[in-house]
């Protein structure tokens, strides 16, 4: 299935480092506005542009051409903001949405649940830097080329603590994405754990909460990434 891709066209120094964060999270491939699509070599498909108002100056044709041809631009909001009230009247004719001031992760979800049409969300392969990929449609999980031996039921656990990331999980709550034969004891959850970090090298990633479940570390999670990356 192809990966989906995110346009940063925001030139503040920390709100671009946190859109690429935000996307990387989510498994989506990055680009800027000057860089194609397919320049890591696979199929990819841009869904949602993000721009500051520095970025939309600099970037005007690139990121309206993206507005006309039907992806989303999300104007987010910088400290020069009230300096330059003058651009966004003239380019809000372009502008899908206006992120709040402190853009986080749970609104750059939002934005992509509002925004990026929810077949393309649920059945794209996930991104997580070029070394780790994972396939829904075929429920397969590429690690630094290597193909990752998971059942269907760690598979659908791995994908339920991505797109919790950073939140504590209950076992209960995981139980629920096994087959009903399988949901009658949360000790499946910890021996399903015990094997996904054991095969992604996830011990210090995947985090117990002692008597309530689990959470995937953000933080650690995007340090791994980053070091198969180098």
């Amino acid at each position: 299935m192809r990966a989906l891709s995110i346009i940063n066209g925001v030139m503040d120094e920390k709100a671009h480092g946190d859109v690429e964060r935000y996307a990387l999270l989510q498994g989506f491939l990055s680009y800027e506005p000057d860089g194609a699509p397919d320049g890591a070599g696979r199929s990819s498909r841009i869904v949602l542009t993000c721009a500051d108002l520095t970025g939309i100056e600099i970037y005007r044709d690139r990121i309206s051409q993206l507005y006309r041809s039907g992806c989303p631009v999300i104007l987010v909001p910088t400290a020069d903001d009230e300096e330059n009230s003058g651009s966004y009247r003239k380019c809000r004719e372009y502008i899908t949405a206006h992120a709040g001031f402190r853009f986080t992760l749970s609104e750059f979800r939002e934005m992509l649940r509002r925004y990026v049409n929810r077949e393309l969300l649920e059945e794209r392969t996930l991104c997580f830097g070029t070394s780790f990929t994972i396939d829904r449609k075929q429920k397969t999980v590429i690690k630094q080329g290597r193909k990752i031996d998971l059942s269907p039921s760690e598979f659908n656990i791995l994908l339920f603590l991505l797109d919790h990331a950073g939140t504590v999980v209950r076992r209960e709550e995981m139980l629920n994405v096994l087959p009903h034969r399988k949901r009658g004891s949360t000790r499946n959850i910890d021996t399903h754990i015990k094997h996904i970090r054991r095969m992604l090298d996830m011990r210090d990633v995947i985090v117990c909460v002692r008597s309530v479940g689990y959470r995937l570390d953000e933080e650690r999670f995007l340090g791994k990434i980053c070091k198969a990356a180098e």
